[in-house]
């Protein structure tokens, strides 16, 4: 480790020019917006499906937008094209070969200097980094190039620097931004993290495997089944120019069997060298350059119009709702109406044949009575007995219909009170959009 080099490297990061400072400010607003005025929202959806699955589109949506404020460079919908992998397995040396460059990523390096690099488009080569502090700062091109373990040593670099951003030339990288992440190495706590960070915000990823190693290993399969979601997956067998042919189509079988028996999906499987023969090293970057040019573009999806459509969507929701509520309720109202009504006419029919009963008996206290108002008698107490046990019967209905007025207009003046909480969501988050 040179403690001079070092001195000079620290130098050059802090005495660098800053370009951009992340505004934390601004992502903790919309933080702040999206869990306490937004997922409250979220929370009247219909159902606990719709809720989880809205729920976790809102984090990676904002996560995503976090991401891009973080890291600018990913701006303009460009596709991560990932590069993981074991320690010196040569991730580096792979990505060096894919710009036509020798040297321009540091391949020497102990883990502990290791820093997450992105390489996209840009008319001149430069070098840029995100320090400790969230700063964009320019850095000196041929300080990156000396970055090596002799140069280092285990010196945490990531103390000082999260990422590097190199902008390169290369036509194939327009749209395009290529990650060069840290290698694994076993027992390292920090892994985890580095993966799922990585994972989130890829596109596509290549996993590179040293060829020596014969196949695909325990803590990669861990990674790959843990943190992977559906991001294409191709696996690099890297250094292929070490082993003879017949023994690196043995190792292919034995990586398509391992993935195969852990139901790891994945798109390819490809040999790659950057040393030995000539014609065999651009076969291999000729084949790996057919499937980074081949990977098309996927629209992302802005925040700002994903937010703002689905809060027309929920007010669309919340009207509807109220209309359907509403219409049900009128409904309910009608039968509720119409069997009050029968209910009081079956009350008064009963009332009125009680009457009857009363008059006819009154008219023959005195004799005894004839056949004619025994009928009337029996055919009155059938009417009476008929329209009250009718009318008994509609009570509950009643009582039920009554219960279910109730609720609706409740259910409406929540819903009222709801879309009055919608539009004032719909005018935070455009006062938001518009002071960021």
């Amino acid at each position: 480790m040179s403690n001079s080099f070092i001195e000079n490297l620290i130098n050059s990061i802090y005495k660098s020019e800053i370009e951009k400072t992340v505004d934390l400010n601004k992502i903790e607003k919309v933080y702040n917006f999206v869990y306490q005025d937004l997922m409250p929202l979220i929370e009247k959806s219909d159902s606990e499906e719709d809720k989880f699955s809205i729920f976790e589109a809102m984090k990676l949506l904002f996560y995503n937008w976090v991401n891009i404020q973080r890291k600018p460079w990913l701006a303009n919908d460009k596709h991560i094209i990932a590069f993981m992998g074991k320690f010196s397995a040569g991730k580096s040396s792979i990505i060096n070969a894919v710009l036509g460059e020798k040297d321009l990523l540091p391949v020497d390096v102990k883990p502990t200097t290791a820093i997450s690099t992105y390489i996209s488009y840009a008319p001149k080569v430069s070098v840029k980094l995100l320090d400790s502090s969230d700063n964009i700062r320019s850095f000196p091109i041929e300080k990156l190039r000396e970055i090596s373990k002799d140069t280092m040593g285990d010196f945490p670099l990531d103390f000082l620097v999260k990422h590097f951003v190199v902008e390169h030339r290369n036509e194939n990288l327009k749209g395009k931004s290529l990650l060069d992440t840290p290698g694994f190495s076993s027992g390292d706590t920090f892994d985890d993290e580095i993966a799922i960070e990585v994972m989130q915000e890829s596109d596509v990823i290549f996993w590179v495997i040293d060829i020596n190693d014969g196949d695909i290993c325990k803590t990669s399969l861990e990674i790959l089944q843990e943190q992977l979601d559906e991001q294409p997956l191709y696996i690099i067998l890297n250094k292929a120019n070490t082993l003879i042919e017949s023994d690196n189509k043995k190792i292919v079988k034995q990586v398509e069997k391992t993935l195969k028996s852990q139901g790891k999906k994945y798109e390819d499987i490809i040999l790659f060298a950057d040393r030995g023969k000539k014609e065999e090293k651009e076969k291999y970057l000729e084949e790996l350059n057919k499937i980074l040019n081949k990977l098309e573009n996927k629209e992302k999806l802005s925040f700002e119009k994903v937010i703002g459509d689905f809060i027309e969507d929920f007010l669309v929701y919340t009207s509807d709702s109220i209309l359907e509520n509403k219409k049900e309720l009128n409904k309910e109202k009608k039968i509720f109406s119409a069997s009050e009504k029968k209910y009081k006419k079956l009350i008064k029919e009963s009332g009125d044949a009680v009457e009857t009963i009363g008059e006819l008996l009154g008219n023959c206290l005195d004799e005894i009575l004839s056949e004619e108002i025994v009928e009337d008698l029996v055919e009155e107490a059938a009417t009476s007995t008929g329209s009250l046990l009718e009318a008994i019967d509609l009570v509950s209905e009643i009582n039920s219909k009554e219960k279910i007025i109730e609720e609706a207009e409740s259910e409406i003046e929540d819903l009222e009170k709801l879309r009055i909480n919608v539009h004032k969501v719909k005018d935070t988050f455009k006062t938001l959009m518009e002071k960021i």
